[in-house]
């Protein structure tokens, strides 16, 4: 009988392929060992009852964690798992791991922690359970745990080419249930290409678990494995979940020939970039990137003020971002540029608050205006910084007043669309989504009304064009105040998808 190692994604809202958990389990001997992946997306309200199910003769038990809300499930999971199987080990990965290590290892509920990429750490873990030869567990880099009631962090791994593992088992799960609606169609699967980020931006979490490397999985190797996917179920598009998909221009323009090479006719996108580097391809690339079905692509630009960009060590400039949209303009590609408000500048200790948060918003919102005049197909959206432990900001962040959770499920509270920054004004939540709503009111199509009745159809446009008007009005002016038309046209949203 095959010895069962049992894995639970933690972010019960997240519907698409658990990538996570299935990369972990690369390394595996599936001769030797029987793998249960449990999601809420095939076990939907009985996922606990499932874990605690599958557990009774497992090796060992691994949860994917991550910042927010998951949290609280990973906690609840990994208790009710102790408290029936004490003696089973516990094994928590993600970003959290690398994040807040001694804080989760506080728990009587976590015994080790995989931390940065998991493929082969998790594969030394297990074969060390298996074996009992604990004597070597200080050798197994990455991996964190309490020795003598003293937490335990070993070196850690260095991150390696993508290709050095074999791809995952398409049969570990049932594909059909991951298949997602998206922007780009019906049946959409996500795909991961590489790990990490070569930038060192002072916010981002990846700067904990990459420490600024990059690695990759060829593009031989990524459309092989979407023709063996294909073979196994059908898809129409892809959602690209990397961290950096664009920083080798060659590795993406293989992959766009390999597409169209293959015959796939899909459409994908979300995949993230930084302006600069997107701004320095060549016009072959970005003809293969379109004829190749590439839809949109994610930009952080995080500000337009090159003061700022300098004090986050984003690389780059402004004029990079404006005209990497230019580009994706040319093409018919739309962009999703996405900037940071609340960022714990010197000037916060300096001037009010309030001064300082609406000299932000107004710079945020020129460049908004700026990057529409390039094209009114993109798309800019605003989300609060947010202070991730263990980042160089973090300790500016902490100058300026912050207060951290004292413990781990503290953090559960924690995103990026609540302002838990003591230096912004207590109106900056409202001020954030009016913004966001006008961008993406601007951007919406109201053709999307079309398959409701006569009268509803009717009311709906109507809503729309006019919160449309009144979107433009609020661009034009910088005015944020007493968004009545937001729930109107939230309402007319509920008809169209009810």
């Amino acid at each position: 009988m095959k010895k069962k190692i049992v894995l639970f994604s933690s972010d019960l809202k997240y519907e698409g392929l658990p990538l996570s958990l299935l990369h972990v389990t690369a390394l595996l001997d599936k001769t030797r060992y029987g793998i249960k992946i449990i999601t809420a997306v095939e076990y939907p309200g009985t996922y606990k009852n499932e874990i605690l199910k599958q557990c009774k003769e497992a090796v060992c038990f691994g949860v994917s964690c991550y910042m927010g809300e998951p949290i609280i499930n990973a906690v609840e999971v990994s208790r009710a798992v102790k408290q029936v199987y004490p003696s089973l080990p516990v094994i928590w990965g993600g970003e959290l791991t690398a994040t807040l290590p001694d804080k989760i290892l506080e728990s009587d509920y976590v015994d080790y922690l995989c931390r940065g990429q998991g493929e082969r750490t998790f594969y030394e873990f297990v074969d060390m359970i298996e074996t009992d030869d604990f004597k070597n567990i200080s050798r197994i880099r990455g991996l964190s745990y309490k020795e003598n009631g003293v937490n335990v962090h070993n070196p850690k791994r260095e991150p390696e080419d993508l290709d050095s593992f074999p791809d995952f088992d398409l049969d570990l799960i049932n594909l059909e249930k991951y298949r997602e609606q998206s922007f780009y169609g019906e049946k959409s699967f996500r795909v991961n290409t590489s790990y990490g980020c070569l930038n060192r931006c002072g916010f981002c979490y990846t700067v904990n678990s990459s420490g600024g490397k990059w690695r990759t999985r060829s593009a031989e190797r990524i459309i092989k494995f979407l023709v063996k996917l294909r073979g196994k179920t059908d898809f129409d598009s892809l959602l690209i979940s990397d961290n950096n998909f664009f920083e080798d221009e060659e590795r993406v323009a293989e992959f766009c020939r390999g597409l169209i090479k293959n015959g796939f006719n899909i459409r994908y996108g979300a995949a993230n970039g930084t302006a600069y580097v997107l701004s320095k391809y060549s016009e072959a690339t970005w003809k293969l990137m379109k004829e190749s079905g590439l839809r949109r692509i994610m930009i952080g630009a995080e500000s337009a003020d090159r003061a700022t960009l300098k004090f986050i060590n984003k690389p780059g400039t402004p004029e990079d971002i404006y005209k990497a949209a230019a580009v994706c303009s040319k093409y018919g590609i739309r962009a999703v540029i996405f900037t940071m408000i609340g960022l714990p500048l010197p000037s916060y200790q300096a001037k009010k608050k309030k001064h300082v948060f609406y000299s932000e918003l107004k710079k945020l919102n020129s460049f908004r205006k700026n990057i529409y005049a390039v094209s009114p197909e993109h798309l800019v959206l605003m989300y609060f910084y947010f202070p991730w432990p263990g980042t160089p900001l973090f300790r500016k962040a902490l100058d300026l007043g912050l207060a951290p959770p004292e413990g781990l499920e503290g953090w559960a509270a924690c995103d990026f669309y609540s302002n838990n920054l003591p230096w912004l004004p207590e109106n900056s939540v409202k001020k954030l989504r009016v913004f966001n709503f006008v961008s993406e009111i601007l951007n919406r199509d109201t053709a999307h009304f079309a398959p409701l009745p006569p009268v509803s159809r009717a009311f709906s446009v109507l809503i729309a064009k006019s919160a449309q008007y009144m979107a433009r009005l609020r661009l034009r002016y910088d005015f944020y105040h007493f968004p009545i038309e937001s729930p109107v046209y939230r309402y007319a949203l509920y008809l169209y998808t009810h």
